[in-house]
Parts: structure tokens; C-alpha cells; sequence
């Protein structure tokens, strides 16, 4: 498992990319902070699809996702196998001028990804932002690039401008100074502000949450402002965050697999995509349209519950119940000749341990119950 926050998602991202374009299929899983905002939005087997759909359309609007796991299989052909990278992901969303997202919180959600040891703390600290493609719009039509940097009061900075105001009245051009920022700001905002405020610095950061300010030559200043992306640009860019995996996983048209995964296509849309349609038909056309080729494995479960009898096994349709039964040597038999699954080094321990109720980890067995599906 590779763990992706805000913090080396920049550093991943090539890989992931990578491995989209390499797979076969991609297998999501997700964990968010709530399931029912209201009273009246459970499910009923009375449902038609369009009341479903409005139920879970109040849920996903008014919640988050904290936490989302990509599993992506690649079929080897010469060694007749699977390798598997799994990316473990933190996400959480970012205020950046006008935008400022509200969620609520369910107290049976948290205590239950509190069972299963989920870190909060990276969760909000250091989860990764994304931006739907209207919020993208939005910002970057601002005018003035200055109001993307109001996220954070100056009060806030005022002690870091303060230290670097007497540190450049005695540093000579070339001279470097660290800033230890504080867990909770966001890198790249600050080195903005710092830049905007001070004509005689350049900044860059570090892996353990510095900003490392030089001070520059007027000329040498005009040199970088020229060769880098501006400061606008890099903070919408990274603000969209995972939302560019998500436009991957599209734009390749590989087949997605999931588990009983309706509101994870749903809170998908409506926090990587748009808002979510009025209408149960639009959201049908356009999420057939952005992923057309979609595989539940709940559904499928339940489909083969014949066939799973006929070999005396269990008829179970949880995640946890298929992934067991797979693994044992019943299902073993019942699955003729599977291919084998090979973990990549950064995932191995999922093949050693369980971690169920681990974004990532419960991506990579629902992927694991698609195999002999694709091969």
C-alpha cells in the first residue's frame, strides 16, 4: 500500500498515472462521514430508482469522503498474471477564496472508522484537496490572483513576516533562511505570501513541512518569476489535487470495479466532477458517459448465489464473507484456474495482514474477486 497525502501526492502522482494507463481494470473503495444525513433517507426496498437516487443524492451532498483506495491491476500476459498497486489516499476539501466547503459528521461513521484505527489526524492535517470542475472555473476566472490568498488572515503569517523582515535587513544576496511551518498551513499559500509581500526573496519547500526563503538579485528575481508557473496557476492546480486521478480513471475508459459502490459513484461525481444532477437519468447518462464500463461486485455476488450452492459454499454478499470465501481452498476450486495476484513491494503486507475497513485494502480484494472475471 502506498500512502498518498497532501504532502508527497505531487511526488506519486506520476506513479499513479503510470499505473492507470498501464491497467487493466481499477478497483475503488471509500470511506466518508457519514451514511444517512436525515431521518427519510434510508433505503427501502420499495424504492424505485429515482427515489433511491434522490435519497442518496441528500446524503452524498451534505457528507465527505475521508479517505479513498485505488487498487489497479495490470495483466501480465507473458507470465500469465495480475500485479496490483494499491494507493491508500487521504482526502480532505481546502477553503481558497470564496470556496469553503461544508459537511456534516455522523457519530456512527466516525465511531466506526474509529474502530478500525482510522487517523483523523492525517485525514484533516495532511488529506489531499480536490476541486469539482465548476469550483476550477470559478477560481481561475478570478481577476485578481491576491484573492487566493485570503485563505488565512495575516494575523496568522504576522510573525513569520515579522522574522523574515529583520532576518533581510542583515542576509546578504544568496543567503538562506528555514521557516518550520506550522502542520496545518498550507505550503505553497504561504510561499506566495511571502513572495508577494517581499520583492528581494525566492522560496521553495522541503519534504519536512519548510519553506527555505533566499534572498535574490532584482535580476535573478525577474530570471525565476519567469521560468516558473505563476503563483495563481500552482495554487489551482494543486487545490484540483485528486480530482486529476479522478480524471484519469475517465479519460483511460478502463473498467472500474467496485462493492455495493452506488454512493461511491455518487460522492465521486459530486466532489471530483459536478454537481450532482436533479435527475436519476441525467446522473445515469452522464456518469455511462465519464465511465462507461462499471463493475459491482455486490450485484455480482448476488447473481451467483445458484452457482455458489452448487459448490456448498456460502452465499454471503458482504466484501469481507467473498474475499475469505475466494481465498479458501473451496473457492479456490469453484474459481477455475485463477490467475495469480502479485502484490507490487509497496503493497505487500496486504497480502500478509488484513486491513479490512482500510480504503486500500478493501479496494484490493474487491479487485481480487474481478479476476477470474477478466482473465
Amino acid at each position: 500500500m502506498c500512502e498518498v497525502l497532501k504532502s508527497n501526492f505531487e511526488e506519486i502522482y506520476p506513479e499513479i498515472e503510470d499505473s492507470i494507463k498501464r491497467s487493466s481494470f481499477i478497483a475503488i473503495d471509500l470511506e466518508f462521514t457519514g451514511l444517512h444525513f436525515e431521518d427519510g433517507c434510508n433505503n427501502n426496498m420499495f424504492d424505485d430508482g429515482a427515489e433511491r437516487y434522490s435519497k442518496l443524492k441528500k446524503n452524498c451532498q451534505n457528507f465527505t469522503i475521508s479517505q479513498i483506495g485505488l487498487a489497479v491491476f495490470r495483466h501480465d500476459t507473458t507470465n500469465s498474471c495480475y500485479t496490483a498497486n494499491v494507493f491508500n489516499v487521504f482526502v480532505f476539501p481546502q477553503s481558497c477564496a470564496s470556496l469553503d466547503e461544508r459537511f456534516s459528521c455522523q457519530a456512527s461513521s466516525l465511531k466506526f472508522l474509529c474502530q478500525y484505527e482510522f487517523d483523523f489526524n492525517k485525514f484533516i492535517y495532511d488529506g489531499v484537496p480536490f476541486l469539482t470542475h465548476e469550483q476550477e472555473e470559478k477560481l481561475r476566472a478570478l481577476g485578481n490572483p491576491e484573492e487566493l490568498l485570503s485563505t488565512i488572515g495575516g494575523n496568522f503569517f504576522r510573525p513569520i513576516f515579522t522574522s523574515v523582515s529583520v532576518w533581510l535587513r542583515q542576509a546578504a544576496v544568496d543567503d538562506e533562511m528555514v521557516i518550520d511551518a506550522n502542520r496545518g498551513v498550507d505550503i505553497l499559500i504561504l510561499q506566495a505570501k511571502l513572495c508577494t509581500m517581499f520583492k528581494e526573496i525566492w522560496t521553495r519547500s522541503t519534504s519536512k513541512n519548510e519553506v527555505i526563503v533566499m534572498k535574490v538579485s532584482v535580476e535573478k528575481r525577474k530570471v525565476l518569476e519567469n521560468t516558473s508557473p505563476a503563483w495563481k496557476s500552482r495554487i489551482i492546480d494543486s487545490l484540483v489535487g485528486f480530482s486529476k486521478v479522478f480524471r484519469l480513471i475517465c479519460d483511460s475508459k478502463k473498467p472500474v470495479v467496485g462493492h455495493n459502490m452506488l454512493m461511491d459513484l455518487l460522492l465521486m461525481y459530486d466532489k471530483f466532477h459536478n454537481k450532482l444532477p436533479s435527475s436519476w437519468t441525467d446522473f445515469k447518462n452522464e456518469l455511462h458517459r465519464i465511465i462507461p464500463n462499471i463493475y459491482d461486485t455486490k450485484h455480482l455476488a448476488s447473481k451467483c448465489r445458484k452457482i455458489l450452492k452448487g459448490y456448498n459454499l456460502a452465499t454471503q454478499t458482504n466484501i469481507t464473507d467473498l474475499y475469505e470465501l475466494l481465498q479458501s481452498e473451496k473457492g479456490q476450486l469453484a474459481a477455475f484456474n485463477p490467475p495469480t495476484i502479485s502484490l507490487d513491494p509497496k503493497s505487500k503486507h496486504y497480502g500478509e495482514e488484513k486491513h479490512y475497513h482500510e480504503a486500500g485494502y478493501d479496494a484490493y480484494i474487491c479487485g481480487y474477486g474481478m479476476v477470474p472475471g477478466f482473465a
